[in-house]
């Protein structure tokens, strides 16, 4: 994967627990930042609030992004995203642990990725990432994509 910051939105620690030991389990390099708000969230993609004095002021890479019930709700937090030229082309990963939830993404384009059922599972994982570093590639060619 990229050499970037992955920024995971997840309002569970128990859950956030859970994705950190996922990509330690499977010795990914990234950088992981977690945070459980959209508010936070926004702060740290912006450099504001808590996250003003980061030294790091690059966007993540990638956003990973639980959805609860309300999933219009949830994805308000990339629309300030879209009026960045620097943060409109992150790209994001739906986490979602329900059912009902998959069938609502698969009927509406919702921009993203891909997602993916909690518990993670990592063939299904590395699918979409891999989906994700073809259209890395093809947005970005001369930079490349670490696996």
């Amino acid at each position: 994967m990229f050499n970037k910051t992955v920024l995971v939105v997840e309002r569970d620690h128990a859950e956030a627990k859970k994705i950190l030991d996922f990509f330690e389990k499977y010795e990914f390099r990234n950088k992981i930042e977690i945070v459980y708000s959209k508010t936070e969230a926004l702060d740290y993609i912006f450099s504001t609030g808590s996250y003003k004095d980061r030294q790091d002021h690059e966007v993540p890479g990638l956003i990973l992004l639980d959805l609860l019930t309300n999933m219009t709700q949830d994805l308000k937090i990339l629309d300030p995203l879209q009026g960045y030229l620097r943060t409109q082309t992150i790209p994001y990963i739906i986490l979602t642990s329900s059912e009902d939830q998959e069938k609502e993404i698969n009927n509406f384009s919702l921009g993203a990725v891909g997602y993916i059922r909690k518990p993670l599972d990592f063939t299904n994982f590395i699918e979409v990432i891999q989906c994700l570093g073809m259209k890395w590639k093809e947005q970005n060619p001369t930079e490349t994509v670490n696996g």
